[in-house]
């Protein structure tokens, strides 16, 4: 079974924006913008709040979505395959995998349009949608397989970009890259949009190392690596506290052990290549071995606070009890254990972990989990932490018979 990914609303905290923002013309049958202004390389910055599994931005029936994979749409600059494929590759396959990077493309699974629109493309900034750097034109109804074509000059795209439905009221088939005149389609007040991982990335949030690991919810890489923790070494990384491989695609909910006191209140995440002996880390014994990936010129890094985020006020330390944070982005809280149930509100991205009372599954075998409040998040949209195995199995209570559903239940992205 495929499954998807899609989101109305992702919090992010990027660690650095990029750059100046340059205007650029459309065409008719959509396009890409042209370059801006040349800007020093800022450090590739990946977010800690937002990640990639699990949202619930698809509507039913009639209503606007879009369903797309994270998916690797640029490559490291130093990425360990480039070398490969130039010793083996013949002449003509080398010339077509050329060819394809510099004519980056994003594949949108699914769209659905109830009038003319556009399916956009852009850069994450500070965690909302930033620069266009591509976009296509969707008829009303549905379309499969929407190819979004991306400018290729270096630095454009970013670990994370947005892909946002919007409508075409402004001059017919030329897309207002300002918005206002073609703004992002909303259901219910929520954007459709969705932020997916794009290129070598890291997606991590806040939390407590004292049980000695950090767990992270995805990391992107476009060849076998290593997701390194550093110590911070006077807001910058420093010594190597811990390392754990990394297999080519997206790894979800990865776990690092390190000692709690060498970490202290915060370190560094960054992303390694593989390429000295494979399965054994090597970077900074081997000359040249297992360099950081870098993207944009800059490693693929971001730092995330050990000081107690996910700390609540009446546990004041979640490490002996089974908690749960978001697997990525925004989901519902249920009233009861299925979608059948009413929504009853968000567990945002960049929320503290909730402490869990209860589990309970569905007529499709599905768990659930049972939160602090009495309400209910599926089991596979978070990511569980502590003693679960000991959580008591509840039953939730017969749904109002008016609920009615105006949003698929998410479904976690398998890695890749």
């Amino acid at each position: 079974m495929r499954k998807y990914l899609s989101i109305t609303v992702v919090a992010l905290m990027a660690l650095v924006a990029f750059g100046a923002f340059g205007a650029f013309s459309v065409a008719a049958q959509g396009g890409t913008p042209e370059a801006p202004e040349a800007t020093e390389p800022a450090p590739v910055a990946t977010e800690p709040a937002m990640g990639i599994e699990a949202t619930e931005a698809a509507m039913e029936g009639e209503s606007p979505l879009i369903l797309v994979n994270n998916q690797l749409v640029a490559h490291g600059d130093n990425w360990p395959g480039a070398a490969g494929m130039a010793a083996t590759e013949s002449p003509d396959m080398a010339a077509t995998e050329a060819a394809a990077m510099s004519n980056p493309t994003l594949l949108v699974d699914q769209v659905v349009a109830t009038e003319p629109g556009f399916v956009v493309v852009s850069q994450n900034v500070t965690g909302a949608p930033g620069q266009v750097i591509g976009y296509a034109p969707v008829d009303a109804g549905t379309t499969n397989s929407l190819e979004v074509i991306l400018n290729p000059d270096p630095g454009l795209i970013t670990p994370i970009l947005w892909v946002s439905l919007h409508n075409d009221n402004g001059t017919l088939n030329e897309f207002d890259v300002t918005g206002e005149s073609d703004p992002v389609v909303s259901v219910d007040e929520s954007p459709v949009q969705v932020a997916i991982q794009a290129a070598p990335s890291i997606v991590a949030y806040d939390q407590i190392a004292d049980s000695g690991t950090i767990t992270v919810r995805s990391a992107m890489i476009d060849a076998p690596g290593w997701l390194v923790v550093h110590a911070d070494d006077n807001g910058a990384p420093g010594a190597v506290l811990g390392q754990v491989a990394l297999d080519e695609g997206v790894n979800l909910g990865v776990t690092v052990n390190v000692d709690p006191e060498a970490a202290g209140d915060s370190v560094w995440l960054m992303l390694h290549y593989d390429t000295g002996t494979a399965g054994t880390y090597e970077f900074g014994e081997v000359e040249g071995a297992d360099s950081p990936v870098m993207l944009g010129g800059s490693p693929v890094v971001t730092p995330i606070s050990l000081a107690g985020a996910m700390a609540t006020a009446t546990t004041g330390d979640l490490s002996n009890v089974c908690s749960v944070v978001t697997a990525g982005n925004d989901v519902n809280l249920r009233s009861g254990p299925g979608t059948e149930y009413g929504i009853a509100g968000t567990f945002a991205v960049n929320s503290s972990a909730r402490v869990v009372t209860g589990y309970a599954t569905d007529a499709n075998d599905q768990q659930w989990w049972q939160l602090e409040d009495g309400n209910f998040v599926r089991g596979d949209v978070v990511i569980a932490s502590g003693p679960c195995d000991g959580v008591p199995q509840v039953e939730g209570s017969a749904p109002a018979p008016a609920a009615t559903e105006s949003m698929m239940e998410p479904v976690a992205t398998e890695a890749m």
